[in-house]
């Protein structure tokens, strides 16, 4: 999965708490450029994740990101 850095011409600036927690299928995911703030527990009990990209963007990670 891709997290665009605009989405229907909006800006994407973070990934809110919870947005994917116990998305079990979720084996990666590529945070673009401009996304600045990942939420906490954003990614928690993503048992399939094994790989993550973050953007040299992001300057804040919450607590139990994974």
């Amino acid at each position: 999965m891709v997290i665009p850095s605009v989405i229907e011409e909006l800006p994407v600036t973070s990934i809110g708490k919870f947005a994917f927690s116990g998305s079990r299928n979720l084996e990666s995911i590529t945070i673009s450029e401009g996304v600045t703030s990942i939420g906490d527990h954003s990614f928690f009990f993503c048992a399939s994740l094994s790989s993550i990209l973050i953007s040299d963007s992001v300057v804040s990670i919450g607590d139990n990101v994974l």
